[in-house]
């Protein structure tokens, strides 16, 4: 039922916001408010948006104009998953197809029999990052090579702006990172004050006579580790 820039007749008792989890808006079910216009109700449906009821003064309060205002979701870190060996041109699809995307990408060298040559290969096999709001998960899903998102008790799961940060800064320093899928006890939270990945915050471990930084990223079963001299580190 379409019923912006409409009236409804009657008199609003109230409005019913309801919580979406997915949509973080009001919403009932997927996304709606509840108008209650005398004994009737209203079920309006608008992913995204708040509702303005308001009286009409010029009819003696019995019309009710029901226009929209624009609900601001921030957009967030959500992590999917690839076809296989497709990470580039999934990236490039979801650039093409105006998404933001982030695809954390290590130099290595590849040998060949005649050769040595200096590659860019993903970090995190299969997986590609995209900042979008809830309504543009459709979007994603569209593009070709998409799998789906990494998700948490059903439900696409945001991953935290900080770690996207620490991604950006090991890809760009010069450190070599450990992709592992190990469990690690939780360690003494510190941060990189010295050096190429000034700014880096992780988890401090320990393996066999060495001291090292893990890097954890939400809801993806695999940790980063970096080799870092004590003297660069301090305590969180």
């Amino acid at each position: 039922m379409g019923l912006k820039g409409k009236t409804i007749p009657g008199k609003v008792v109230k409005v019913v916001p309801h919580k979406d989890p997915l949509l973080g808006g009001v919403g009932v079910g997927k996304s709606s408010a509840r108008v209650r216009v005398g004994a009737e109700k209203y079920i309006i449906f608008a992913p995204a948006l708040m509702f303005a009821v308001e009286m009409d003064p010029k009819k003696n309060g019995n019309t009710v104009n029901v226009g929209h205002i624009k609900k601001q979701i921030e957009p967030r870190w959500f992590a999917a998953y690839t076809n296989p060996r497709a990470e580039k041109l999934v990236r490039d699809r979801l650039f093409e197809a105006g998404i933001n995307v982030f695809l954390p990408l290590q130099k290595t060298y590849r040998i060949w029999s005649d050769r040595k040559k200096l590659v860019e290969v993903p970090l995190l096999s299969s997986y590609i990052f995209v900042k979008v709001v809830p309504l543009e998960f459709i979007k994603v899903y569209q593009v070709p090579g998409v799998v789906r998102f990494v998700t948490f008790e059903g439900q696409p799961a945001p991953i935290p702006e900080n770690q996207i940060d620490n991604l950006r800064l090991l890809i760009n320093s010069d450190a070599e990172i450990e992709v592992t899928s190990e469990r690690f006890d939780p360690g003494d939270v510190v941060e990189v004050v010295r050096g190429s990945l000034v700014g880096l915050t992780g988890e401090l471990i320990h393996t066999g006579a060495h001291s090292r930084v893990v890097v954890r990223i939400d809801r993806l079963d695999q940790n980063l580790i970096v080799n870092i001299p004590m003297t660069f580190l301090r305590k969180l």
